[in-house]
This record gives C-alpha cells, sequence and structure tokens, in this order.
C-alpha cells in the first residue's frame, strides 16, 4: 500500500464503554462504538498532557478531558439513540455525552491507545 502525505489523516478505532448494568446489581456492562479520530501534532498533545497534569480541580480536568476528545473526534459509527436508530455525530451531542465519565474515558483511551501503537505491541 503506497503511504500518502494529506493535510491531516484520519483513523476508525474500536472505543470500549464499561458502564454499570442498568439490570444487575455490581455488573459492569460493555458497549463498542467506532471513532472516527483525526491525528493532532506532538506538541498539542504534549500540551494537553502538561495541562492536565497542573489541572487543580475537577471541574478544570473534566472541561480539558472533554476539549481534547473533541478535538480529537471526527464522528462515529455503530452509536444509536435510545429508539434504537442511527444518531448523528454533533459535537453538541458528543460534548453531553463526553460529561458522562465512563463514555469520556473510553474515548480518551482509545485514543490514547491509538496514537501509543498498542496493537503493535500485543503478543510481544
Amino acid at each position: 500500500m503506497t503511504y500518502r502525505l494529506v493535510e491531516q489523516y484520519t483513523f476508525k478505532r474500536t472505543v470500549e464503554i464499561r458502564r454499570p448494568s442498568e439490570d444487575v446489581k455490581d455488573k459492569v456492562e460493555v458497549d463498542t462504538f467506532t471513532a472516527v479520530f483525526r491525528t493532532i501534532t506532538p506538541a498539542e498533545i504534549e500540551e494537553f498532557e502538561d495541562r492536565l497534569a497542573n489541572s487543580k480541580t475537577a471541574k478544570d480536568t473534566i472541561k480539558l478531558l472533554t476539549d481534547f476528545a473533541v478535538r480529537v473526534t471526527q464522528g462515529w459509527e455503530e452509536v444509536a439513540d435510545a429508539a434504537g436508530h442511527e444518531a448523528v455525530f454533533s459535537e453538541e451531542t458528543f460534548r453531553h455525552h463526553l460529561q458522562i465519565t465512563w463514555f469520556r474515558d473510553g474515548v480518551i483511551a482509545a485514543y490514547r491507545a491509538a496514537i501509543r501503537g498498542d496493537e503493535a505491541r500485543l503478543g510481544n
């Protein structure tokens, strides 16, 4: 496959959402969807990590994580609304759901794993 030089690279990654079960006490349910991520520069990642390390309050940390997730996420696939219909991606809807801890944690973990190249290390 030929490597293409483009302005901005995008890639798809499975996001795993581990959330408390609505029906079974003490059980964790795992939902997945596909996120369409965009690359950002190492300088942007470093700036985010520095700001996160220096965050003083939970409110500041949540805002930083939310803004970062919005910056690196371009869309999603395999996401449904409450009625089971395909959910159209919008920044407003995405920001709303990023306020839920397990959703935000899943998105951030998937992006971090992708940029670290976790698949390349499996089995090594």
